[in-house]
């Protein structure tokens, strides 16, 4: 990789993440990819505020934690500083005290943001260094079962993606993917859960060998969720990804099942409804159980409910 594919691979590694305590900020994240997505379907470098905050409004609510609101405006405004975006005419957005952009006036003046034409043009000549360095922050600050998702969501093709980098990158980020994949800590969790899904009691094995159950991590890896028993569960595919999406959780004391109240649609009831208030069907001996500090950790920054849950 030449030197200047190796200085945005650098840059767009570092950006900066607003956190406090466990709180998710993937807002600019999702903002990234969502512009890397525009240059590989050749669309404007550039878009209005009104066009970012619409898009960006929505995949914070499908893949962040759920908030009584979004604000788009402040990746918007914040990400210039990473080095990695750009928008016109800084000097008619007026702040708040904070330093944020005041999203009436964003959207007053039509204010527009993208990528540095750079880098768009560098994307733009070489897609696999683009979809490279999608891949690399989809498994820093999302979990694997959403990242096919983001991926379609964003228009960022997946069969294109291969991992580009100096030999020194690519050591680090396969190190880091290992962590994540640890085989002990998915072999402990299915034995624990004697490889059945702890919601729906699934477990098809072909030979000997169980397909479609998972070690899901309760904190994920990427929020240093220790690879340890006590934080996973044995979930079939289908419920993996509805528990990484935040459709349902487990209460602390009873390992009873909470359905979010934003689910709907067709196959409710068979996934998720027949569940609701019922105890895990799978639990394993107590030394294995879901710890509570990692189960108030999904209730607060995975689990999507209006109201106030508990």
């Amino acid at each position: 990789m030449d030197e200047q594919s190796n200085e945005l691979w650098d840059r767009f590694q570092r950006f900066k993440i607003w956190t406090q305590g466990s709180y998710r900020a993937v807002n600019k994240p999702l903002l990234i990819l969502w512009a890397i997505g525009r240059c590989l379907q050749g669309q404007e470098r550039m878009a209005e505020y009104s066009v970012v905050a619409e898009q960006l409004s929505h995949l914070l609510r499908t893949f962040g934690p759920y908030r009584s609101s979004v604000n788009p405006h402040h990746p918007f405004w914040r990400l210039r500083n990473d080095g990695i975006w750009e928008i016109d005419r800084p000097e008619l957005v007026t702040e708040t005290i904070a330093g944020d952009a005041h999203r009436s006036s964003l959207i007053a003046h039509n204010i527009r943001g993208g990528l540095l034409q750079r880098d768009y043009d560098l994307f733009t000549q070489n897609r696999n260094l683009a979809t490279s360095i999608s891949m690399s922050i989809l498994d820093i600050h999302f979990p694997p079962t959403q990242h096919e998702d983001i991926l379609h969501s964003v228009q960022i093709p997946p069969s294109s993606l291969a991992f580009l980098g100096t030999p020194e990158q690519l050591e680090k980020w396969e190190e880091y993917r290992r962590r994540w994949r640890d085989p002990r800590f998915s072999q402990e969790v299915l034995d624990a859960y004697k490889s059945r899904c702890a919601i729906c009691e699934s477990s098809i094995h072909v030979d000997t060998s169980p397909v479609g159950i998972e070690a899901a991590h309760i904190v994920w890896h990427k929020d240093f969720g220790p690879n340890i028993v006590q934080n996973g569960i044995a979930l079939c595919m289908m419920h993996h990804k509805l528990f990484d999406r935040g459709a349902f959780t487990l209460q602390c004391d009873d390992l009873v099942v909470s359905v979010s109240n934003v689910v709907t649609g067709q196959g409710y009831d068979e996934w998720l409804g027949q569940y609701q208030g019922q105890p895990m069907r799978v639990i394993p001996y107590e030394r294995d159980r879901p710890d509570c500090r990692f189960l108030e950790w999904h209730h607060s920054e995975v689990f999507k409910y209006r109201g106030n849950f508990k």
